[in-house]
């Protein structure tokens, strides 16, 4: 059991019935303030605990190689993805232009296919085989004419105006005329299959096949593209990732030290130290500390209350408002009257009601805290001074009951 706490543990462990209305605690401040770090880093410089400090002092400095380290890493890191992001820049434009080049070459063979097929299609056509279209054309009018003839006989003969014979020559001319047009059109067929109708359907051909390498070579040419863009996007976005996080690494080493936020007295959090053959010290010079981490609080030692640890079978006879007298045995002659302004409704462990630095032997037992606002403070008050709350001597004279 560590020594400060001997004599308070050694009362809290008997049986609460000896004590005839006697309640031990100890004193703790109403107004503290916890401070944290907020780097990770070894400790370098840390206040004494127990001692003053002032708004604004330094209570714990941290040594910020860890941090410096970060920065030095994120700069290089930066340097290496600007020099990355302006290579493919350069990669982006250079292959632009190639592929810029590229089509144009392809352009113009499509546009040199095309030039040659307008030209040939609309070139002269020889003499017989212009004569040929004309025949058709004719054919085709004299096919109409003797349609229409045959149809208007049908209709006369159907109402009595004109002789059968008279249909039947009107027939005869149409399948005539039909005939002859299919022998114009054939022979026009005939004609079409000579060396300049060959010439323009190869010369199409042509115009084709490059009209389709121009649409596939502008597919790939915009996934190569894309892909060189979306390599740049990711530079980008990792570059304001790392510029970002160096803007955090850089504010951090703003924060290696931690500033008394008011004026008070420090009580320096304890961590296990194992140089000592293991133990709870408070936290010193040299050990490594991380972000969020307690390291003091900063308590008003002129604004104390009372905690009184009550076990179970005790805490119903505590209520609100009720009165005591209390003393310090570390302050003969000094006390005061208090009044009960809080009793836990939750119990905890003995070891989680304790101040730091105090070890009970009480493990698993459940124990309510009950808080005693003095009505006198004094100078010599102390934070985790003894305390003993009498109730039985002002009940005794006319205090109030439990």
């Amino acid at each position: 059991m560590n020594p400060r706490f001997d004599l308070l543990m050694g009362f809290l462990l008997l049986p609460c019935s000896l004590f005839a209305g006697l309640e031990r605690g100890w004193l703790e401040s109403s107004s503290e303030e916890e401070v944290f770090v907020q780097i990770s880093g070894s400790v370098v410089k840390i206040v004494d605990d127990g001692s003053w400090v002032n708004k604004g002092d330094v209570i714990c400095r941290q040594d910020p190689s860890k941090v410096l380290d970060n920065i030095e890493n994120l700069e290089n890191r930066i340097a290496e993805i600007e020099q990355d992001l302006a290579s493919e820049l350069e990669h982006l434009k250079l292959k632009t232009r190639e592929l810029k080049e590229e089509k144009s070459k392809f352009q113009a063979e499509h546009d040199l296919a095309h030039l040659d097929f307008t030209e040939q299609k609309n070139a002269p056509l020889p003499h017989d085989r212009r004569l040929a279209e004309i025949a058709v054309e004719l054919a085709e009018i004299d096919v109409e004419e003797a349609r229409d003839d045959w149809t208007r006989q049908k209709n006369l003969v159907g109402k009595g105006f004109s002789s059968p014979n008279s249909l039947e020559g009107a027939e005869i001319l149409f399948k005539s005329r039909e005939q002859t047009l299919q022998q114009q059109k054939a022979r026009l067929d005939e004609l079409l299959k000579g060396t300049q109708a060959e010439e323009l359907l190869v010369t199409q051909a042509r115009v084709e096949k490059w009209a389709g390498v121009l649409e596939r070579k502008a597919r790939e040419d915009r996934n190569k593209l894309r892909q060189i863009e979306l390599d740049i996007e990711a530079y980008r976005v990792d570059l304001k990732s790392q510029r970002e996080q160096l803007a955090f690494e850089k504010d951090q080493l703003n924060h290696s030290e931690v500033i008394a936020p008011k004026s008070g007295l420090v009580i320096i959090y304890l961590r296990w130290d194992w140089s000592r053959g293991g133990e709870f010290r408070p936290i010193k010079i040299g050990q490594q500390l991380y972000p969020l981490e307690k390291v003091a609080k900063i308590v008003d030692p002129s604004q104390v209350r009372v905690h009184v640890p009550i076990h179970e079978f005790d805490v119903n006879r505590f209520k609100l408002g009720q009165t005591c007298s209390v003393r310090f045995p570390a302050l003969p002659g000094v006390s005061s009257s208090g009044e009960v302004v809080e009793v836990s409704s939750i119990a905890r462990d003995l070891q989680n009601i304790l101040p730091q630095g105090y070890l009970s032997e009480s493990h698993g037992r459940p124990y309510y805290l009950l808080v005693l606002q003095l009505n006198e403070n004094h100078s010599e008050f102390k934070p985790g001074m003894t305390a003993i709350a009498d109730f039985e001597e002002l009940n005794a004279a006319g205090g109030k009951e439990p």
